[in-house]
């Protein structure tokens, strides 16, 4: 009986020894780790990517589908016209939601 009692004892001093490790260190290690750094930098990368590229492929898009609206017949202008719509909301969204994981990033920096 006394030999369990000194291993639970024991063993709860090292557990709590360790947790107190754990909690010391999580800090530090975590946010430092490359992972979590690597994703944060991922994220900003693409971001500012999304901030470049949605406008000038939605501008080009826009672009062409006025040209084809102006040359089809009447049919057509309406599949086009929506088109152009859906091209600008596209644009729109795409910027909000750049701008959205910035602001999202810039929390863990």
């Amino acid at each position: 009986m006394k030999k369990l009692r000194k291993l639970i004892s024991g063993i709860s001093a090292a557990a709590s020894s360790a947790m107190i490790a754990v909690t010391a260190n999580a800090e530090g290690t975590l946010a430092s780790s490359k992972a979590v750094t690597g994703t944060k930098a991922l994220l900003a990368d693409m971001s500012n990517v999304l901030l470049v590229v949605a406008p000038l492929v939605g501008t080009a898009c826009i672009i062409y589908f006025a040209v084809r609206h102006g040359a089809a017949d009447e049919m057509d202008q309406k599949k086009w016209k929506q088109r152009i719509i859906v091209a600008a909301v596209s644009i729109v969204v795409a910027v909000v939601a750049s701008a959205l994981i910035n602001v999202l990033v810039s929390y863990y920096k």
